[in-house]
């Protein structure tokens, strides 16, 4: 596993803001676009009053963020369509039905093609595993979002987790990238709920790439929200955001590389209305005279251009 920069604090505010870096294959004289596919997750705790934050707390990182996952939105299903985040979309979501509060949900950037992978999300289990799910077509990635409260029984939630694996591995051969806020302590890892949960991870070849402290409060520090991940090669990191007792966790996964199309230039004139009456205006000009008596149209042009 190759797992570069856990601990390197690089999300820092500055004035650029996740443009593209562009490299030059000179062998083939292509222009390629090297950049990361960048998810992150956060608690919110709960969604509707803090928009305007979490736009603001977007802005100020220096990596642009391409699926933001949310758990505890608080909200139910009708209210979730009125959620606007300027410069994302909805792209799935799972709210609860008898009770109130938890949710999941997945928002993705404007441009980033995507598909609702609503056979994963259907296996929820309100209060127990709350999911939501996304394939990035582009990039071939399966993002799955995921909230554990942590009154559920984690027996059935090992259960119905284990299922939606086996689901997505069947599903497509992609690489898989699981966010959330799962109650469980990753700091503790004698705790027999941590232990067992890392021998589930470890037999779908997931790595947990955050191990930080996600909560902080005066009495504990623990690492219950995570990304897990197949990729190989990731960058992981969690940030102080502000937005709720939970820090937020961010992971940047190399992103396919894509050739730039190539571009071609041609050279047509323009012909509308006004060329043509400029035309006839700079016609009216001339002084035909020098062509009156002569026949061979060769001559007139070249006598014009005298």
């Amino acid at each position: 596993m190759a797992q570069r920069n856990q601990d390197k604090s690089f999300f820092l505010p500055q004035s650029t803001k996740g443009e593209n870096e562009i490299t030059f294959d000179i062998m083939n004289n292509k222009a390629l676009y090297a950049t990361t596919f960048n998810i992150m997750h956060q608690n919110i705790q709960p969604m509707p009053n803090k928009l305007d934050q979490i736009e603001i707390f977007l802005e100020t990182l220096d990596k642009r963020v391409d699926a933001l996952a949310i758990t505890e939105h608080w909200l139910n299903a009708a209210k979730l369509t009125f959620i606007r985040l300027a410069g994302f979309r909805m792209a799935s979501c799972y709210a609860r039905e008898n009770r109130i509060h938890g949710g999941s949900c997945l928002l993705v950037r404007e441009g980033i093609s995507f598909v609702e992978c609503v056979d994963l999300k259907e296996k929820s289990i309100e209060t127990v595993i709350e999911c939501s799910a996304i394939e990035v077509i582009v990039e071939k990635l399966l993002i799955i979002n995921i909230y554990r409260p942590p009154s559920g029984d984690i027996d059935v939630f090992l259960t119905a987790f284990t299922d939606i694996m086996e689901s997505a591995t069947r599903k497509c051969k992609h690489n898989v990238v699981i966010t959330g806020d799962f109650n469980i302590n990753f700091q503790d890892k004698d705790q027999t709920n941590t232990r067992n949960f890392q021998n589930l991870l470890n037999s779908f070849n997931l790595n947990v790439t955050i191990h930080k402290p996600t909560r902080v409060t005066s009495t504990s520090s623990t690492t219950v929200d995570n990304i897990f991940t197949d990729h190989s090669d990731y960058t992981s990191d969690v940030i102080a955001s502000g937005l709720s007792d939970h820090f937020a966790q961010i992971i940047l996964i190399p992103a396919r590389t894509i050739e730039a199309p190539k571009l071609t230039y041609e050279q047509r004139r323009i012909v509308n209305t006004n060329a043509l009456n400029t035309l006839a205006e700079k016609l009216s000009m001339v002084e035909w005279n020098f062509i009156e008596n002569e026949s061979n149209l060769n001559i007139c042009y070249r006598k014009q251009m005298l």
